[in-house]
């Protein structure tokens, strides 16, 4: 009667012994070509947004000197270079810069620069509208504004001068031109 209860006890310790074994040897130790579960991302930390191949990137630029105070935008798709990157990579490659958006989708840098970059305001009629730019006919800059001020109610001759273009030094002399058109 020993004997086989002795032997039932030694099968049992060697399987609890065996199970144990296995049991660690797993945990302890995987060869490294077995690849790893990476551990689930939780629902509530969604992953880090990252720049996209079609992510709209808007420049800003705020001119500062004196009264200037001008701000210009230029919108493109994301630079090739620049695909994969995070918020943080992004700050750290701007750092003179405020990232003001940051999403898949859309993505605002802002950044102030000395100077102003154009001297002057033009007043010219295209496409039958009264329309301010920055600058003067001869370094014309984009459209700061698009009046509601039509080349019907215009007088002929302030009609011939906004067709050439009529440039003058600042906002106040704009509106000042402005208020002049619409008596």
């Amino acid at each position: 009667m020993r004997s086989p209860q002795l032997l039932a006890l030694v099968l049992a310790l060697a399987f609890l012994l065996g199970a144990t074994a296995g049991i660690l040897w797993d945990q302890l130790w995987q060869p490294p070509y077995l690849a790893k579960e990476s551990p689930a991302v939780p629902v509530d930390q969604p992953e880090a947004a990252r720049i996209q191949r079609d992510t709209e990137i808007v420049r800003r630029i705020t001119y500062v000197e004196g009264t200037c105070r001008q701000t210009l935008e230029d919108v493109a798709r994301a630079p090739a270079d620049w695909v994969g990157w995070t918020r943080a990579d992004l700050e750290e490659f701007q750092a003179d810069a405020i990232i003001e958006e940051f999403s898949p989708q859309r993505v605002v840098i802002h950044r102030q620069a000395p100077g102003c970059p154009y001297r002057g305001r033009t007043l010219l009629l295209r496409q039958g509208r009264v329309g301010v730019y920055y600058g003067t006919p001869n370094d014309l800059g984009p459209l700061m504004r698009e009046t509601e001020i039509t080349e019907e109610v215009l007088r002929p001759q302030d009609r011939a001068r906004l067709e050439e273009g009529v440039t003058v030094l600042d906002d106040e002399e704009v509106e000042k031109l402005l208020e002049g058109l619409k008596d």
